[in-house]
């Protein structure tokens, strides 16, 4: 399901003890959603903010945008910021420097083990009989309608040496007839009518449902994962983990 907004949002996580190392700051950077989904970003930015002086900045990041989040990490004793993206592409160079404290990005979770393991806790949930089951994992575009750059590859890779479901699938945002007759011809080809399908939404609530990609999956047997994946306590634990070292 696309998640829409119109506008890009930086917000301020309220301020709260630090009881890790003060000095160390992180910045989270996360696609903006609607308001439910902004919401659990900012549960998630809280909770890391509980440990170490966190900020988070959602939308498309400008310079302007994270500078005006490193200022305020600043000014809470930060002497170092950590930039964590979250499903979100960071790729242009200007966008590290040039801050009031030195800024260093540190790789998306989607590189990560703990994604998969994530993902498979969802998956377990629904999962019935595994064998017999695809998991279908579920991208979706930005807000204002920039592709998706979620890299699904290495939690599907893990996922896949299991050997424990049928098969994997990614699908982004479906835009248009042409991408669900894609979507619709790749589960008859590789599914089969007999297998069930697990839907696990990413950059999106399992609650927003998708009307096209129900469409495409009209005569399969099929559920939706019932947590989502940006609630994980497992992702605060790695966001704070992000300052202890190299990427």
């Amino acid at each position: 399901m696309r998640i829409i907004q119109t506008t890009f949002v930086a917000l301020l996580v309220a301020s709260a003890p630090a009881v890790a190392r003060a000095d160390q700051g992180i910045l989270i950077l996360a696609p903006s959603g609607n308001t439910a989904w902004n919401a659990e970003v900012a549960q998630l930015a809280a909770k890391a903010n509980a440990q170490k002086p966190t900020e988070l900045v959602l939308g498309t990041p400008t310079h302007a945008m994270i500078e005006a989040a490193v200022d305020r990490l600043a000014k809470r004793g930060a002497t170092d910021v950590t930039a964590v993206p979250f499903f979100l592409s960071v790729a242009s160079p200007e966008l590290t420097t040039g801050y009031a404290l030195p800024l260093r990005l540190a790789s998306s979770p989607e590189t990560d083990p703990v994604f998969g393991e994530v993902i498979l806790s969802r998956v377990r949930e629904i999962s019935r009989s595994p064998s017999d089951e695809t998991i279908l994992l579920m991208g979706s575009d930005a807000a204002d309608g920039t592709p998706s750059t979620v890299n699904f590859n290495a939690a599907a890779r893990r996922l896949n040496q299991m050997r424990e479901f049928s098969s994997i699938l990614v699908v982004n945002d479906l835009q248009d007839a042409k991408e669900q007759q894609q979507v619709r011809y790749t589960i008859e080809k590789l599914v089969g009518s007999q297998r069930r399908i697990l839907i696990i939404p990413v950059v999106a609530l399992p609650k927003d449902g998708d009307t096209n990609l129900e469409q495409c999956l009209q005569g399969y047997s099929h559920d939706t994962a019932t947590s989502d994946i940006i609630s994980d306590a497992r992702l605060v634990e790695w966001v704070l983990s992000r300052t202890a070292g190299p990427a």
